[in-house]
């Protein structure tokens, strides 16, 4: 199960600080450097308030808010500013998850919502194009695969972004590459936050896998207010620590990705992962129906 544990952590533990902050809603390109240096401010006071954090997770739009300019300020992957977050992880030793505005390799073509992980030496490791734009307001580029990637202490981190957790395919997909950890990052607005308390929740459920939900707050340049309320959930669905709404707050979890692996072997029931191909065990030992009915 996970924990709030301790300032500091258990060995066999990660440690996960999830930033729930209000990034400046970019209208010029100088103003993504002032986001890029208050998330490296997060970053450093995490260390000296949890020294043993292994993971760090910001919220969708992290860099450059969510204005109405974000074709004009949209980088690319080998740009200063992700140079920046890539050099500050590997000095503080730690891995990150932060989402930006990409270019397009089309000049035509709006950008991409795109959310990196960043190991620990400071390598992209994983780089993911929000499947899911939310219609009709977001814009950019729909990407078209979903991605999980190996983090510390027997981790798989399988990253979504805000509107694709709204979609059950999206967690499952990942869940079923192997993720015993739901990233979401979102901006999610105003009025939906028990909305996002119980997807969270079932995604969480349904999948035998944690969910961290890391989202914006406060208001953006159109007065659209975002919730807050970041969560962590177990895989069991129960929420293991939750971020209040409508203030800037960082919470920690301790989390043992090794038990979702071990439950989704051995747990009988409300192992959904298994029953879907392994349908009857009881009736048909050892295996069940391997058939598929799903169309």
């Amino acid at each position: 199960m996970g924990v709030i544990g301790s300032l500091s952590a258990i060995k066999e533990a990660l440690s996960v600080v999830i930033v729930q902050y209000c990034p400046i809603h970019c209208k010029k390109k100088e103003e993504i450097s002032e986001n890029i240096t208050r998330i490296s401010s997060f970053m450093e006071n995490a260390k000296r308030g949890f020294p043993d954090y292994d993971l760090i997770i910001f919220p969708e739009c992290c860099l450059q808010g969510a204005g109405d300019n974000l074709s004009n300020l949209a980088l690319r992957i080998n740009s200063q500013e992700i140079l920046e977050l890539r050099r500050k992880c590997r000095d503080l030793k730690v891995w990150g998850h932060f989402n930006f505005s990409e270019k397009h390799d089309n000049p035509r073509k709006n950008p991409w919502n795109t959310s990196i992980i960043i190991s620990a030496d400071g390598e992209i490791v994983l780089r993911y194009r929000k499947v899911n734009p939310f219609c009709p307001f977001e814009r950019c580029t729909p990407g078209n695969e979903f991605f999980v990637v190996k983090g510390p202490k027997n981790s798989i981190l399988g990253p979504m972004i805000c509107y694709d957790r709204d979609f059950p395919e999206v967690s499952r997909e990942l869940a079923m590459k192997g993720a015993n950890i739901l990233i979401v990052g979102t901006h999610y607005p105003a009025p939906y936050s028990d909305k996002e308390k119980f997807l969270n929740q079932a995604r969480a459920y349904e999948n035998t896998a944690y969910l961290i939900q890391t989202s914006a707050v406060g208001p953006d340049s159109k007065s659209t207010y975002y919730i807050g309320r970041s969560m962590v959930v177990n895989f069991d669905g129960n929420i293991i620590c939750e971020a209040p709404e409508g203030i800037e707050y960082v919470i920690k979890a301790d989390l043992y990705p090794q038990m979702v692996d071990n439950a989704r072997l051995e747990y009988t029931s409300q192992n959904y992962l298994k029953a879907l191909k392994h349908r009857g065990i009881s009736a048909l030992p050892p295996n069940g129906d391997t058939s598929n009915p799903y169309k």
